[in-house]
Order: C-alpha cells, then sequence, then structure tokens
C-alpha cells in the first residue's frame, strides 16, 4: 500500500480540528463545586426549558424558526438551538411566574375586600337583630336582665334592714331576761342569807 503524505490541506483541518476542541473544552467549564443533587437539579431545569422553548417554537410555527442562522456546521446550529430554546424557555418561565404572582395578589385583594365587606354587614345584621329583640320584649312586658338585677338589689337591700330591725328586737327582750335573771338571783341569795 502506498504511504500518504501530509499536505496543507489536511494539516489546517487538523489544526483547525484541535483548536475548536479546546475551546469548546473552555466555552464550557464543569463547575466542581456542585453536589450530584444540585447538578441534577440544574439539569432537569435546563431539559423544562429546552421543553418550554422547543414547544413555544412549535407552537408558533415556521415564524418561530426565523431567528434561527444556519452556518452549515452541525454542531454550532445544534448547539445555537438549544441554547436558545433553553433561553426562551427560561424566558417563559418568568412571564408566567410574574403572572402567577399578579393573580395571587389580586384574588388576595378580592378575599380581603369580600371578608371586610361581609364583616360590615355582619355587624349591621347583629345590631338590628338586638334592636328587634330589645322591641319584641318591652311589648310582651318581659323583664330584661338589667330589670331582674335592680330587683334583687332591693330583695338585698330589704333583706339588710330587715335583719337589723330582728337585732334591734331582740336585743331589749334579751335585756328584760336579764334582768329578771339578776332578781332572781338576789331572791335565792337573800333566801340563802
Amino acid at each position: 500500500m502506498p504511504k500518504t503524505t501530509r499536505t496543507t490541506k489536511t494539516t489546517k483541518t487538523a489544526t483547525g480540528t484541535k483548536a475548536r476542541h479546546s475551546t469548546r473544552a473552555a466555552e464550557k467549564p464543569v463547575v466542581k463545586t456542585q453536589t450530584p443533587i444540585e447538578l441534577v437539579r440544574d439539569v432537569a431545569t435546563k431539559g423544562i426549558h429546552l421543553g418550554l422553548g422547543l414547544g413555544s417554537y412549535i407552537f408558533e410555527g415556521p415564524q418561530g424558526l426565523k431567528h434561527f442562522t444556519f452556518s452549515g456546521n452541525i454542531r454550532n446550529d445544534f448547539n445555537s438551538i438549544v441554547n436558545n430554546a433553553i433561553g426562551k424557555g427560561e424566558k417563559i418561565e418568568r412571564e408566567q411566574v410574574s403572572k402567577l404572582v399578579d393573580f395571587e395578589r389580586e384574588q388576595v385583594g378580592r378575599i380581603k375586600s369580600f371578608i371586610s365587606a361581609r364583616k360590615k354587614d355582619l355587624k349591621r345584621t347583629e345590631l338590628t337583630l338586638e334592636e328587634k329583640i330589645e322591641s319584641v320584649i318591652a311589648s310582651l312586658d318581659i323583664p330584661t336582665r338589667h330589670d331582674i338585677q335592680e330587683l334583687n338589689r332591693k330583695l338585698n337591700a330589704l333583706s339588710k334592714e330587715l335583719a337589723r330591725q330582728r337585732k334591734e328586737e331582740e336585743a331589749p327582750k334579751t335585756s328584760k331576761r336579764a334582768k329578771k335573771t339578776d332578781l332572781i338571783e338576789e331572791e335565792s341569795m337573800e333566801a340563802t342569807a
């Protein structure tokens, strides 16, 4: 077999390939401080973003592919498509998160206004209900709690007055008994003397 010799064309291609491989390695350095879980999370997140971005390009139809320019290098073109799709997916995620946060704030505001309105209605209803109950009690001539408490105070005052008068009546009887006892004792002493 004849021995092939290197020409300038093959030498240039070989050195160009080496240069491309070395720059590709420098473009995406591996972060050595990531734990395996963080690495899996990052890859999964990028996968989701890629799916969102590709889905949006498919949804847009042929207009979505206008952004891509093809240089003829399949690897660079593929990397460009993937990076653009990931970027588009990240943008979609930010927009949707923003919309969800705005929606949540709006709903919280609606709920707060609804609750405050119901509290006002409840207070008005309670006042109206109390007024109606009072009017029914007044029309039926049923004593209220205040009336019963006032009657209890009067009864207590009367009971105290009655107890005081009984003590005053018993005091003179006790003194008459004491005098009779003294007289009997004096008579018994005189009789013994």
